[in-house]
């Protein structure tokens, strides 16, 4: 889920072992190309890619990291790393000891389902694009490069007509792990037992570009000179963040915003008990500002 991944701290591969790091840090400012073709903010987050990928790259590789953003990804990480909201050691409040986590998560709204998702999109109230994009830096035949591929792949409304019910993010995520089990399946990825994503050769990496390019997924290449040596972390300097999350930090620093605010978005909970370990429950609101005002 994508809370717990964002309150679990990240694996970055560095100088020739992984190892964790702070959640929300590595904040960077990244130039997307088109289709997105716009700029936008990333943290690294937890994922299993940056333990794996240096194994089978088939030289040393200095540095490895995975980011994620979207348009809210401040608001997530207000939530999470501001007020603990997925901290799971319980808080006592009024006698009853509740985790801020299992409140947070009991109140997330369910997945749509897809009939949902269809009249949603259908009536325009909901779009979006995903975009996966590996870039590496380092040296070839003694000349600096940054080698960046990108996917290209159908929109929220474009998937949902492809694949009734599915979004930009589901296309993208389920397709390829379709396509992958079927190559197994048909004996087309030539090997047996665990197989990571990395280990598959040319040819098997040639009947998966086919197999999801029919669901209109396609990977596109960038090669591009660069005139400095790439530093250990494996990526330049960031550059000044344009939607910068310092003015966040100080806001959540005012302890009389953050009390504003925190009243404005309890009103939405209303007063239904939250049911603990048998008790009859704890107000919800109660339980929000509470977790907030430690």
């Amino acid at each position: 889920m994508f809370l717990i991944d964002c309150a679990t701290p990240p694996l970055v591969w560095k100088d020739g072992q992984p190892e964790r790091v702070p959640i929300f840090s590595g904040e960077r400012e990244y130039d997307f190309p088109p289709p997105v073709a716009r700029r936008g903010k990333v943290y690294l987050h937890a994922r299993g890619e940056p333990a794996t990928l240096p194994l089978f790259v088939g030289k040393p590789v200095r540095y490895c990291d995975y980011k994620l953003g979207e348009p809210d990804i401040d608001l997530w990480r207000f939530i999470v790393q501001r007020l603990g909201l997925m901290e799971e050691e319980p808080v006592e409040l009024g006698g009853v000891r509740v985790s801020p986590r299992e409140v947070l998560l009991s109140r997330m709204p369910p997945t749509l389902t897809p009939d949902r998702l269809r009249a949603l999109v259908a009536a325009g109230r909901l779009d979006g694009r995903t975009m996966v994009l590996p870039e590496v830096t380092g040296r070839k035949d003694g000349r600096a490069l940054r080698l960046t591929l990108w996917t290209e792949s159908p929109d929220m409304r474009s998937a949902c007509a492809a694949i009734p019910g599915a979004s930009d993010i589901s296309l993208l995520t389920s397709v390829p792990a379709a396509t992958f089990a079927l190559m197994l399946l048909r004996g087309e990825v030539g090997k047996t037992g665990v197989v990571l994503p990395e280990m598959p050769g040319p040819e098997a990496r040639s009947i998966f570009r086919r197999g999801i390019g029919r669901y209109g997924i396609e990977i596109l290449t960038r090669v591009e000179a660069l005139d400095w040596v790439p530093a250990s972390r494996g990526s330049p300097e960031p550059q000044p963040a344009v939607f910068s999350s310092r003015a966040l930090d100080r806001l959540s620093d005012r302890p009389d915003v953050v009390r504003a605010g925190a009243a404005a978005a309890a009103d939405h909970l209303g007063p239904h008990g939250l049911p603990v370990a048998g008790e009859a429950g704890v107000p919800l609101r109660r339980v929000f500002l509470a977790l907030v005002h430690r």
